[in-house]
């Protein structure tokens, strides 16, 4: 899914999450949570591409993202084990930012998954280790 599309989910999720809580802080964790898992793109970016050719226009940048111009893909932040772990956190700490955080990043994953044409572990770090971070044996489309 789109970076502009993350951004106008996670607005009314942060939104909600304030209103369900009444704590704006939580608000802003699940926004950025949502929105901020994409950071990630960025190693793959520069591992693929390098400094040396480097284009710091952001609308290059989405448009080698979204055209899979990589030939490897770790998005170490998008990753179910990830979630799982934060996951256990939560119902260990039972701490409301922590709760915030993943309402957004689940949401994040999830929507990836429903959007993205990826293979059908495609958003597991293992199966991505596994596969060499081969781009084109873990995703067939969109990232």
């Amino acid at each position: 899914m789109d970076a502009d599309k993350h951004f106008f989910i996670a607005v009314p999720l942060g939104g909600i999450v304030w209103w369900m809580t009444g704590n704006i802080p939580a608000g802003v964790t699940a926004f950025a949570a949502h929105f901020l898992i994409d950071i990630d793109h960025f190693f793959d970016y520069f591992f693929n591409h390098g400094f040396g050719k480097l284009d710091l226009r952001l609308s290059h940048f989405f448009k080698v993202c979204n055209c899979t111009e990589f030939t490897k893909l770790f998005l170490f932040l998008h990753s179910y084990e990830l979630a799982v772990i934060l996951s256990i956190m939560y119902f260990y700490y039972k701490n409301l930012y922590l709760g915030a955080f993943l309402i957004g990043f689940l949401l994040h994953l999830i929507l990836d998954t429903a959007f993205n044409r990826v293979s059908k572990c495609g958003y597991f770090f293992v199966y991505r280790w596994k596969m060499r971070f081969n781009a084109n044996k873990i995703f067939s489309g969109l990232i």
